[in-house]
């Protein structure tokens, strides 16, 4: 079995200009979780839920005056399927329940508040 985790939601800051306003884009990242002795990771692999939030302000927060941070109706997706791929187990939960990664998300901002629905 594999189990392949998604942070997805939409990440939030301020914007570098026009200064100090509010602004807000989608974010994704998909790893596994793997421990290697010797520290080196692949392109896909974290050690940690908090280095796949480190990794993924980083890449994504770069458009952002201030500390990047995802939304409160952010969510991590954790899919776990089977030897042979026929079933899936999939297990949805927002990143508000994690106490580790509290830096990186913001209980005061949702998705909806830079995305209109038309």
């Amino acid at each position: 079995m594999e189990t392949r985790y998604t942070i997805s939601g939409t990440i939030t800051g301020k914007y570098w200009w026009p200064i100090n306003v509010d602004a807000g884009k989608p974010a994704r990242l998909t790893f596994r979780r793997v421990n290697h002795a010797d520290g080196i990771y692949g392109h896909d692999e974290q050690p940690d839920l908090l280095s796949a939030m480190e990794t993924l302000a980083i890449r994504e927060g770069g458009d952002f005056s201030t500390a990047a941070k995802m939304t409160a109706d952010s969510v991590l997706i954790a899919e776990r399927s089977d030897m042979h791929g026929r079933r899936t187990f999939r297990r949805i939960v927002p990143l508000t329940a994690f106490p580790s990664i509290a830096d990186y998300v913001t209980d005061e901002l949702y998705g909806s508040d830079f995305f209109a629905d038309d």
